[in-house]
C-alpha cells in the first residue's frame, strides 16, 4: 500500500476514556509555573550541579591545552 493510500483512509478509535485537551496539549512555557516551591528548589540545584559540573570538565580541558 504506498504512502498516499495510507494518508487517506481514515480510522477512528474507541475510547473507554474522555481525553482532556487541555492536558494533552499544554504549553510548553506553563510547565515550570505549576512546580511548588520545593520542586522548584530541587530543579535549581540540579541545573546548577549541570553548569557547575560542565564549567568543571571545561576548566580542566583548558588546563590540558596549555600545559
Amino acid at each position: 500500500m504506498g504512502a498516499d493510500r495510507v494518508l487517506r483512509t481514515s480510522y477512528t478509535a474507541r475510547l473507554d476514556t474522555a481525553v482532556h485537551e487541555a492536558l494533552q496539549y499544554e504549553p510548553f512555557g506553563l510547565r515550570g509555573r505549576k512546580l511548588s516551591a520545593k520542586e522548584k528548589v530541587k530543579k535549581g540545584i540540579f541545573l546548577f550541579s549541570l553548569v557547575a559540573a560542565a564549567g568543571y570538565y571545561l576548566f580542566l580541558l583548558i588546563l590540558f591545552l596549555l600545559r
